[in-house]
């Protein structure tokens, strides 16, 4: 047992050492004015916040998480967005 726990420490710092580390761009898109106002009218629990993750839109609800898709020609593809903020919001 004495020799089993320095292998396993290790071997989990060693993981840690080469993992690779990839920076993410995640920021949230506003909405118009018009937009707006009619969300201030939704009850709460319909509320929600589309985010841009790496260049693709996520819509955040309490119920949960959905990548946004569009129906295009029959077939169905994920929703891009630009992968950076246009007004410097990251």
């Amino acid at each position: 047992m004495n020799k089993i726990l320095p292998i396993i420490l290790v071997v989990l710092l060693s993981s840690n050492l080469f993992a690779e580390r990839v920076s993410v761009h995640v920021y949230e898109m506003l909405l118009t004015e018009r937009g707006l106002s009619h969300y201030r009218s939704l009850p709460d629990d319909m509320k929600f916040r589309i985010m841009c993750i790496d260049g693709y839109r996520y819509l955040f609800t309490s119920k949960g998480v959905t990548q946004m898709k569009e129906n295009y020609k029959g077939k169905y593809r994920h929703l891009e967005c630009p992968l950076t903020a246009s007004n410097g919001i990251e």
